[in-house]
């Protein structure tokens, strides 16, 4: 079967996820959907592969290899599946973000912050080396 949306899939067709979902794949942080051919299952915590997404797009915005000024979040959610097999979707890839870095007004736990971007950078050293 194909993914609910094939519309979903077509919007990762610039590579750029692709290779990412693929390098994770080897890092055994993602594996393949037995029910959708391009659904993914995160292997890891929803928010350490959250703030992973947040770091790989954000390095390649700022080597300016990736055009867009945004992490295609949309595109991305409607991929993932949890380990239930249910669809993480673009909101709550980004709330779990939100929830540890919080707002100007509240602001996050640092610890938790600084935790996982650093898990997120020592995983990518291996990706952009």
């Amino acid at each position: 079967r194909t993914f609910r949306r094939k519309k979903d899939a077509e919007e990762l067709s610039c590579g750029f996820e692709v290779h990412f979902f693929e390098w994770c794949q080897k890092e055994h942080l993602l594996s393949r959907n037995d029910l959708y051919e391009t659904a993914w299952i995160i292997n890891e915590s929803p928010t350490r592969f959250a703030f992973l997404i947040e770091a790989y797009f954000g390095e390649l915005i700022k080597r300016k290899t990736y055009k867009k000024k945004s992490i295609p979040w949309k595109a991305i959610g409607n991929v993932l599946l949890n380990q239930d097999g249910l669809l993480i979707g673009e909101a709550n890839l980004k709330t779990l973000i939100s929830q540890i870095r919080g707002t100007t007004k509240n602001p996050g736990n640092k610890k938790k912050i600084h935790e996982n971007e650093q898990y997120a950078e020592i995983k990518l050293k291996n990706y952009f080396t």
